[in-house]
């Protein structure tokens, strides 16, 4: 079963890192082990920009779950 699923993508205007004002997408996306929506904004569509973002994410939820778990 894949980790998550794109579910729908929207233009949007947001602000970048510097504070300017950039064209972009918002990508909604289900991770999947943890039956959430979530969203991420990227100035591209382009599969490699959208994947990164998204793993960000399901990296630091995963490290989410995982805490107050013994070892």
């Amino acid at each position: 079963m894949a980790d998550y699923s794109v579910t729908q993508t929207v233009p949007t205007v947001f602000l970048d890192k510097r504070g300017v004002a950039v064209n972009g997408w918002k990508v909604y996306f289900i991770l999947t082990e943890f039956d959430e929506i979530h969203e991420v904004s990227v100035a591209s569509l382009n599969p490699e920009v959208v994947k990164r973002a998204i793993e960000d994410v399901l990296a630091n939820r995963k490290a989410l779950a995982s805490l107050g778990k013994t070892k």
